[in-house]
C-alpha cells in the first residue's frame, strides 16, 4: 500500500482487517466496528451523541462468544504497535491516547456478553482523561 499505509490482520476470521497508516511520528488506526470508544471528555467535537456514540469508555468488539484471554491474544498486538489515534465507527472523532487506552481495557476491561451473542471488553475513561 502507498505511503506508510499497511493492513493488519485482525486475528479475527471472515477477512476483517486494520489499516494502520504511519504520518511522521503518528501512527493512525482505522478498524471500523472492532474499537469504539472517546477517550476525550466532550470530545465529539460539538456533535449531540447520538445511540449508536460510545462516549463513556472504551469497547473492544469480537462477534461471537469469547473469553478475556482471547479478547487479549486478539488485541494486544495493537498495545505493541502503540497507535497514537484510532478511528472507529462509532464516533465523529478519534480515540486519543489510543494505545494507552487499549491496554487499559485489556488490563482492567469488564467482559460483557450481547443478547446477540458478542463479546465486549470494555473500560471506562475517567473524565479528567485518564484510565
Amino acid at each position: 500500500m502507498p505511503g506508510g499505509v499497511r493492513a493488519l490482520p485482525s486475528g479475527q476470521s471472515g477477512g476483517e482487517m486494520w489499516i494502520l497508516w504511519r504520518l511522521g511520528r503518528k501512527k493512525l488506526l482505522f478498524c471500523g466496528d472492532s474499537i469504539y470508544g472517546q477517550t476525550d471528555p466532550g470530545g465529539l467535537g460539538g456533535y449531540q451523541p447520538k445511540g449508536w456514540m460510545q462516549t463513556d469508555g472504551i469497547r473492544l468488539f469480537m462477534p461471537g462468544k469469547h473469553s478475556v484471554g482471547e479478547m487479549r491474544d486478539r488485541y494486544q498486538s495493537l498495545v505493541d504497535i502503540n497507535p497514537t489515534e484510532v478511528f472507529n465507527g462509532h464516533n465523529p472523532r478519534p480515540i486519543a491516547n489510543a494505545g494507552e487506552a487499549i491496554a487499559a481495557v485489556l488490563e482492567t476491561g469488564k467482559l460483557e456478553m450481547s443478547k446477540g451473542g458478542s463479546t465486549y471488553l470494555w473500560h471506562r475513561w475517567k473524565k479528567d482523561g485518564g484510565a
